[in-house]
């Protein structure tokens, strides 16, 4: 794709997004491997309706003109890019303007594609490591910032910048950054009194260091040219300086929340409190990310190390369910636990009158199943368990098209689902199975695909797990692939195939067979990775937001989810190696 013009008279305020929502920064790019790589970034931000993005670390969305074919392709501007310099250490700083000129460099690369704004180049101090190790104390202890010698070379350094970026055709702005010299609101007037740079309104940092960015806006409004709205958790950053902690505590704390539960009143409409941030969690992290609705305000997690990873989430997090329900301000519950737990957690928050969204299958037998969403009723909680196929656009299509005679009288719909490898030997222990951690999926699809109920069901399996499910001398077996053909109440028959070995990348697809036609959906391509996932979660969460508020349930209800765990306890029966006194997977 060739350069895009811009507009005569095109706006010059654009809304953008960054990386980092996403939990892509420095910090996590090339480290941390559940971080989403740049295309699905810029695909979801594009899809979000933003008019732009941020650049992010070095290389992280692309370079060069591909990367301005990257982002026009995707009707995207560049809204600006992050560097922070050394500017009261001159000797320093010479070393580091290459880094300012690479940053330009890029700029120019796709300035022809970009539509709205030039990108602004986003200037920041580098601080020091007495800094960094004292975040927030300036605003309290000036003598813990620069001299007046200091501050003139810190001037000097900084008309550098600035003349440099200008010279390149970019305005610059500036960005106060907690545990540099410009973090206090003190500094940050120091800097606009000692220059004529612009500044960004970083709403969240400026908290932190102790400022009020309303008050700000006010005070120096005229100079704003950038802004970035962040939330703050200051009773956090309060005992972060207390305890004398160094900066990366900022993160390793989640002081940076979404608009909820901090000090700048800038909300998401619905938000939502995640129970379990294991790897299907995860997933629902990076899927909201991309929601303007929907945030995860607040995450529940017991496992220290997977609490670890979640500082860049945004999400305030506490160690258990109790500690979360009991202080969380939250508007519904996704859960996210193992399956095995669904039954227990529904209980407790059923309890708590908080509408919820299981991640399916809302326990691991039927049993459980109906005592989870009896539960629910009871408490006069909304239930909706999490089939998120039923949000992919073109699984949507397919059904309209055989619900409106497209092809004709359906004989058969198949639905496959091969993962790339079998999970882990821990997770595999309470999920059921392979019939119900994933057949659970197929069976929804199908009903919900063809409009009938599933009858009989006839099974074979390969691939025998001894002992892979449950603990203990309660455990039985699992198998690594199943293929299963269902009669179906209308007439057709259904065909599912699952299996957990297909080293081209997790795949599902959907086929249907009419006298009229037939069709073919490839809605997870290993080629696309998570994308159309990610978008069906996203799409599946806003679905359940107005249905918390008091809308229709468009998702899968409770008596859906027992429907499909009985037909998968019903296949997992009809398999000797899996069949045993209560069926498929662990007793009720």
């Amino acid at each position: 794709m060739g350069p895009r013009q811009p507009a005569e008279g095109a706006q010059q305020i654009a809304v953008a997004n960054a990386p980092v929502s996403y939990g892509a920064f420095e910090l996590t790019v090339g480290h941390d491997p559940n971080v989403p790589d740049g295309i699905s970034v810029l695909d979801q931000v594009a899809e979000a309706g933003y008019a732009g993005i941020d650049l992010g670390p070095a290389g992280y969305l692309g370079s060069g003109a591909r990367l301005g074919e990257l982002l026009a392709e995707r009707g995207l501007g560049l809204s600006g890019a992050y560097l922070e310099l050394p500017y009261a250490d001159h000797d320093a700083l010479e070393q580091e303007l290459a880094g300012l000129d690479a940053m330009l460099a890029t700029f120019d690369a796709v300035q022809p594609y970009l539509p709205g704004p030039p990108p602004r180049p986003t200037l920041a101090d580098s601080g020091s490591q007495k800094r960094r190790g004292r975040p927030g104390r300036s605003v309290a202890q000036p003598g813990l910032g620069l001299d007046d010698g200091g501050w003139r070379k810190f001037a000097e350094g900084l008309a550098r910048a600035v003349g440099r970026c200008r010279n390149r055709g970019y305005e610059p702005t500036f960005h106060p950054e907690t545990g540099t010299y410009v973090e206090a609101p003190w500094e940050i007037e120091e800097v606009l009194g000692r220059s004529d740079v612009g500044l960004c309104l970083e709403t969240g940092h400026m908290m932190l260091g102790g400022g009020e960015p309303v008050a700000m806006l006010r005070d120096w409004g005229e100079r704003v040219n950038h802004v970035h709205l962040k939330d703050a958790v200051l009773s956090v950053m309060r005992q972060i300086v207390a305890d004398e902690a160094p900066v990366t505590e900022i993160w390793s704390r989640a002081t940076v929340p979404f608009f909820l539960n901090g000090g700048c009143n800038m909300a998401p409409s619905f938000r939502l409190g995640l129970i379990g941030a294991g790897r299907m969690g995860r997933t629902h992290l990076r899927a909201l990310a991309g929601s303007a609705h929907v945030a995860v305000t607040d995450v529940a997690e017991v496992s220290a190390q997977s609490r670890r990873t979640l500082a860049a989430s945004g999400a305030v997090v506490y160690p258990g369910t109790a500690e979360m329900l009991d202080e969380a301000a939250v508007d519904g519950i996704l859960i996210t636990a193992p399956s095995d737990q669904h039954r227990a957690i529904i209980a407790e928050v059923a309890a708590r009158g908080l509408p919820i969204l299981c991640e399916k299958p809302c326990g691991v037998t039927t049993a459980q199943t109906r005592a989870a969403v009896d539960t629910a009723a009871a408490a006069n909680v909304p239930l909706q368990v999490a089939y998120w196929r039923r949000y992919v656009p073109m699984l949507r299509a397919l059904r309209d098209q055989i619900a409106a005679g497209g092809l004709g009288i359906v004989h058969l719909v198949a639905c496959y689902q091969w993962d790339l490898e079998p999970p882990s030997a821990a997770f595999r222990a309470h999920s059921g199975g392979i019939l119900i951690d994933m057949g659970v999926h197929e069976f929804d699809q199908l009903r919900w695909l063809t409009g009938q109920d599933i009858n009989d069901l006839h099974a074979v399996a390969s691939g025998v797990i001894p002992g892979g499910l449950g603990d203990g001398p309660a455990q039985t077996a699992d198998v690594d692939s199943a293929q299963v053909i269902a009669e179906l109440s209308g007439g057709g028959s259904g065909f599912i195939s699952l299996g957990r070995y297909h080293p081209a990348g997790d795949m599902a697809r959907a086929e249907a067979y009419g006298t009229r036609g037939t069709a073919r959906c490839d809605f997870l391509d290993p080629a696309e990775g998570e994308r159309a996932q990610l978008e069906a979660l996203r799409l599946q969460a806003e679905s359940f937001a107005a249905f918390a508020s008091g809308g229709r349930c468009e998702g899968a209800t409770g008596a859906d989810a027992i429907a499909a765990m009985d037909a998968a306890q019903r296949a997992g029966a009809a398999i000797p190696a899996l069949s045993g006194a209560d069926g498929a997977g662990p007793a009720a």
